[in-house]
């Protein structure tokens, strides 16, 4: 017998306008699912459900990952009766409803834990505001992440190698983003978009972001060690700004998302990891947050595609713990950016030539004197001060 797991939707919506079940009406509509079942067995169901009501409910357990004992074992006791021990019609149509309504309730915290913690479905569902459709002005914090020269690896994988290797991914990237209690918005491809500060407020939403974007680094590191296919190095932008968040659609369609300029940015610092060489870059106003918290380093002033503004770029690098390792290259580093934002190109690129004695794979640096090999055959304007026009996304 086919497992009748897709009897939702218009099956239900056409059984609802009958009310009596007779057992040439389930006969027709189980051959016209496909169901193979034999006369004995509807026979057994005519006499167990006697209203569309009865039938509707068991088809919304089938369609819950769940066993259908977990839900409301009692009720399920009743239609497993014979006819004359089961409650009343009158009853039998109250509870039906009754528990239709905890069905569905089970529908949306299964959908809910696609996107948020475990702790955040439980507080959402005492929230039944926050699940209609409509949008609203925030300032949230945004991760936008996405595997680097994932197109080379899925070329050289077999499709459904590639798929189990998607899926170990993601089970350890949203657990990075459910530790901090951040929203998983979308999943596009290989991309993952994730923000904090909504649904629910959070007073340190910034500080979580950057949490979960070094946790998602740490974890791939383990993740590379257990896997045998090609290394996965994730490419992260984080920004905080203001977003129009919610659920965003249609009538009959919407999902819970967040759209604005601050997604964009996110989605420009992803980009430019892959210019500059790191993993995880921040805006200046995400960065500010953590700087007392977390190593980072000032990794230059950009003008991205689509932007005026010219921003201010940090790449996160590690924990407190680990600063001492890093000052050296840092201070280094530091000193050669300002020479060139002040057009000392000569000593600026002494500085990056010894950052990269101290690390010799350091991407700011190597993109760094690219640039001023460029720059050098061409004329300035007066009031540069060291910015860097991107034309690529």
């Amino acid at each position: 017998m086919k497992n009748p797991r897709n009897l939702v939707g218009p099956q239900i919506r056409k059984l609802r306008s009958e009310q009596r079940l007779t057992q040439p009406m389930l006969a027709a509509r189980c051959r016209r699912w496909g169901w193979d079942l034999s006369r004995e067995t509807l026979a057994k169901i005519e006499s167990q459900l006697r209203w569309v009501a009865d039938f509707e409910l068991i088809c919304l357990a089938k369609a819950l990952p769940v066993e259908p004992k977990d839900l409301w074992p009692a009720q399920l006791r009743d239609w497993r009766k014979p006819a004359q021990q089961r409650p009343n019609e009158t009853r039998t149509k109250s509870r039906a409803k009754k528990n239709k309504g905890h069905v569905e309730t089970k529908l949306l915290e299964t959908s809910l834990s696609l996107y948020l913690s475990p702790i955040q479905v439980k507080q959402i569902l005492k929230q039944p505001d926050l699940l209609k459709p409509g949008a609203v002005q925030k300032t949230v914090s945004i991760l936008f992440s996405d595997i680097a020269n994932f197109s080379k690896i899925s070329e050289r994988m077999d499709p459904d190698d590639l798929v189990k290797l998607l899926n170990n991914y993601y089970e350890t990237a949203i657990s990075c983003i459910h530790k901090t209690e951040g929203t998983v918005m979308n999943l596009i491809g290989d991309a993952i978009l994730a923000i904090w500060n909504a649904p629910q407020d959070q007073k340190d939403h910034q500080a979580r972001a950057c949490q979960a974007a070094l946790l998602l680094n740490e974890s791939l590191i383990r993740f590379d060690l257990n896997n045998r296919n090609l290394p996965l190095r994730t490419r992260v932008g984080l920004h905080t700004g203001i977003v129009c968040v919610g659920n965003i659609g249609s009538a009959t369609h919407f999902d819970y998302t967040a759209i604005g300029e601050s997604v964009n940015m996110a989605s420009r610092l992803e980009g430019l990891n892959k210019q500059l060489g790191t993993n995880i870059l921040a805006t200046r106003d995400m960065q500010k947050s953590v700087e007392n918290q977390l190593i980072s380093r000032l990794v230059g002033h950009f003008r991205f595609k689509g932007f005026d503004q010219v921003v201010q770029v940090h790449e996160l690098i590690g924990g407190l713990e680990d600063n001492s390792e890093k000052e050296t290259w840092r201070e280094i580093f530091e000193t050669a950016l300002h020479r060139f934002q002040r057009s000392a190109f000569d000593e600026a690129q002494r500085g990056f030539c010894e950052t990269l004695k101290y690390k010799p794979n350091d991407g700011p640096s190597k993109f760094y004197l690219e640039r001023i090999s460029e720059l050098r055959l061409r004329s300035l304007p007066s009031d540069w001060a060291g910015e860097i026009d991107l034309r690529e996304k």
